[in-house]
């Protein structure tokens, strides 16, 4: 199972990117489930929610309303000791320290992060905990980063401190977007 959480600015508004993500991995055999507004869980029943998931393989982020804006490197590679209710996180509208008790989560369990979406290249400046940048159309591309995350099979990447930087764009890219749903 694949989780993707999306996060959005205000109820109805969902991104695309998200969904087509999912389609693609869906297509391909996987299984994934959309996690919309996250936001607006409260974090004590969307833990619970994915502690019920005993099958999880890797968990994404969406960009698309909700860039990165903190400048701080020490804000990730600090995680577990940051307790800051004044600041929204890094990939979601949480506030701070609930998106650290997220992420501090999701790696407790061994999960891979990748973040994606128009504004994941602004992420490549907190590595410490993403594991996979995926920027530009990804359709082609997410196939071959959950096969290497699952199965470690190869994928082309750039590194930048530690980080596996996908450019789907160059790499992978989409040719044929007329059959797009």
């Amino acid at each position: 199972m694949i989780i993707i959480f999306n996060d959005s600015p205000s109820i109805p508004n969902r991104t695309i990117g998200a969904y087509r993500v999912a389609t693609a991995l869906r297509r391909a055999g996987y299984e994934v489930e959309v996690i919309d507004y996250l936001s607006s869980w409260r974090l004590d029943i969307l833990i619970k929610y994915l502690d019920s998931i005993t099958n999880i393989e890797w968990i994404g982020f969406s960009t698309k309303f909700y860039p990165p804006k903190q400048k701080s490197k020490t804000y990730l590679t600090s995680v577990i000791s940051k307790q800051d209710n004044m600041y929204l996180g890094i990939f979601t509208k949480m506030q701070m320290d609930l998106e650290n008790r997220l992420l501090n989560y999701i790696k407790s369990r061994n999960l891979k992060i990748v973040v994606g979406g128009p504004n994941a290249e602004l992420v490549r400046h907190y590595t410490s905990v993403v594991d996979i940048v995926c920027l530009g159309y990804a359709d082609n591309g997410i196939i071959d980063i959950h096969n290497h995350i699952v199965k470690n099979d190869n994928l082309i990447f750039d590194e930048f401190d530690g980080t596996k930087i996908v450019d789907c764009d160059k790499h992978y890219p989409v040719s044929d977007l007329s059959n797009l749903d």
